[in-house]
C-alpha cells in the first residue's frame, strides 16, 4: 500500500553505478536482475503499526491500525544498492525516531513528487477504465524496458485500486510502489520481476502483464489469491546516499 491515508540530501550517485547492470540480448527479450531482494532488499515487511501522523489532526496511535511506506522502502533499497552499501539486515521494523525510519519516511514523502505530482497521477490513473489503462501501460512497459537497459532497477507505481472497487482495492492508498529488477518479454506482454516491500527477502515475486486480459496484470502474491494489477507507470527516481543503520 502507498500509505494509510496517503502521506501528504546526500551525495548523489548516477543510476547504473551500483553492483552491475542488467544484461540482455540485442532484442531486449530478457533483462536479468542484478538486484536480489534476498540480498539487497530490507528484511522487514512493509507493515508499520499505528498511524503515520499520530499527532496530526488529533490522530492517535492504535495497536489495531497500521500503514505502509512502500515508496520509501523501495527508494531506500535502491539508494543502498546504487551506493554499493548493504541494506540493514534486521528483520525488526525500525523504530520511530531512528535514523532508518526517518530516512524511509522522508523517501516516502519524496516519492509522491513535487507538488504531489506522482500522487495525483495515481489518483488519475486509478479512475481510468481497464482498456484505457492498459493502453497507457503498454507505453510504460516500453519505457521500463528502456530504463532497465540503462540501469539495473527502476521504481514503478502499481495501479491496483478502482472507484467502488472491493475492500483493499478502492482507495488511493491501496495502490503500491515496488522496484522492477528484471523483465522478460512474452507473447502477451512481459513478466516483470520485482522487489516488493510487502514480501521481504522473496526473489520470486513477479508481475505478469498480458494485454489480452482485463485487467492486464497480475502479481503472483499472495500465493492463494494473486493480486490483480490494472496497470503501472515508471516512477521518477534520483538516488541519494543512504545513512548508516542505527
Amino acid at each position: 500500500m502507498l500509505s494509510a491515508g496517503l502521506l501528504c540530501a546526500g551525495c548523489e550517485k548516477e543510476p547504473g553505478a551500483g553492483r552491475g547492470t542488467s544484461g540482455g540480448d540485442a532484442r531486449g527479450a530478457r533483462i536479468e536482475p542484478a538486484f536480489l531482494p534476498s540480498r539487497d532488499g530490507f528484511a522487514f515487511a512493509n507493515n508499520f503499526p499505528g498511524n503515520p501522523w499520530p499527532t496530526f489532526a488529533g490522530m492517535r496511535d492504535s495497536e489495531k491500525s497500521s500503514f505502509g511506506l512502500c515508496g520509501g522502502m523501495s527508494a531506500a533499497a535502491a539508494d543502498y544498492f546504487f551506493a554499493q552499501r548493504p541494506s540493514p539486515r534486521s528483520n525488526s521494523l525500525p523504530k520511530r525516531g531512528s535514523k532508518l525510519y526517518e530516512y524511509i519516511f522522508m523517501r516516502q514523502a519524496e516519492s509522491f513528487g513535487p507538488g504531489l505530482q506522482t500522487a495525483l497521477k495515481f489518483a488519475e490513473w486509478m479512475r481510468l477504465p481497464d482498456q484505457e489503462l492498459a493502453g497507457r501501460t503498454k507505453a510504460e512497459l516500453d519505457a521500463l524496458e528502456a530504463k532497465l537497459k540503462q540501469q539495473p532497477i527502476a521504481p514503478i507505481g502499481l495501479i491496483i485500486a478502482r472507484p467502488n472497487g472491493p475492500a483493499g482495492a478502492r482507495d488511493i492508498s491501496d495502490n503500491h510502489q515496488v522496484l522492477a529488477i528484471g523483465m522478460a518479454r512474452t507473447a502477451g506482454g512481459a513478466d516483470i520481476r520485482i522487489y516488493d516491500p510487502n514480501y521481504p527477502l522473496d526473489d520470486g515475486v513477479v508481475i505478469s502483464i498480458d494485454f489480452a486480459k482485463a485487467p492486464c496484470g497480475e502479481r503472483n502474491k499472495p500465493i492463494r489469491k494473486p493480486t490483480a494489477i490494472r496497470g503501472f507507470f515508471v516512477l521518477p527516481y534520483a538516488p541519494i546516499y543512504p545513512p548508516d543503520a542505527d
